[in-house]
């Protein structure tokens, strides 16, 4: 039988764009990234990629690299636009949780891992996140008008998109989606799972209540922008 050679040091190939990606590593790296993250109640982020039966209702499926994260509508939709859902039956609430959540398809979204992490509480997410830019903010984190981010792409209508940013689901109406060009179809515009530049245009945060009304907006931000470039030249 052959004798294998003794392993030697590592010698580095000077490539930085690639890095080893054999299944089983990656695989043991986000475990325990997921790991991490559970013990440090950690946000996360991962895209909506299913909707599956689970008993008489649906459950919603995420993918985080390889790791497989699952939903029930109940905390997914928890700080969601959906209104007049209070009185309806199990099958009516089913049949809009699997409506808005088709819609939902390609989103990335933010979640907390539960133990066993195959579960994720996207409710927690969005209350930790909206803890630390409006209810315990720092002067570092604190979000207020004029603020700017990268809004994520929920779902799209003609005249509409929906984005999670700071934690919050917002409406945009076509009007916040540009300043200079008119958009007919803002679905054909504008995918889940893109990112749009906003600016903060008017918040409203309730401490004791625990709400935040808040408005963003493309459009503010382009008007900013070209307000600032016209200055400078």
């Amino acid at each position: 039988e052959r004798r294998l050679p003794k392993l030697g040091r590592y010698v580095d190939s000077g490539n930085d764009l690639i890095e080893a990606q054999m299944p089983d590593m990656v695989q043991a790296s986000d475990e325990d990234e997921m790991r991490r993250a559970i013990r440090q109640h950690r946000v996360l982020y991962a895209k909506v990629v299913a909707i599956e039966p689970m008993g008489d209702g649906i459950k919603i499926v995420a993918k985080r690299n390889t790791m497989r994260v699952v939903f029930v509508p109940e905390d997914f939709f928890k700080y969601s636009l959906m209104k007049d859902m209070d009185g309806l039956s199990n099958e009516e609430k089913t049949i809009r949780y699997k409506r808005k959540a088709n819609r939902m398809l390609g989103a990335v979204i933010s979640f907390i891992p539960r133990i066993p992490f195959a579960v994720g509480s996207r409710a927690d997410a969005l209350a930790q996140l909206q803890n630390r830019y409006f209810f315990r903010a720092t002067p570092q984190t604190r979000v207020e008008v004029g603020s700017t981010t990268t809004a994520s792409v929920l779902s799209c209508g003609p005249r509409y998109v929906i984005v999670e940013a700071f934690g919050v689901e917002v409406s945009m109406g076509t009007g916040a989606l540009s300043a200079f060009e008119y958009i007919e179809d803002a679905s054909k515009s504008f995918k889940v799972g893109m990112g749009i530049p906003v600016a903060v245009e008017a918040l409203e945060v309730d401490t004791r209540a625990k709400t935040v009304n808040i408005r963003v907006s493309h459009s503010l931000l382009e008007r900013m922008s070209a307000k600032v470039e016209g200055v400078s030249e």
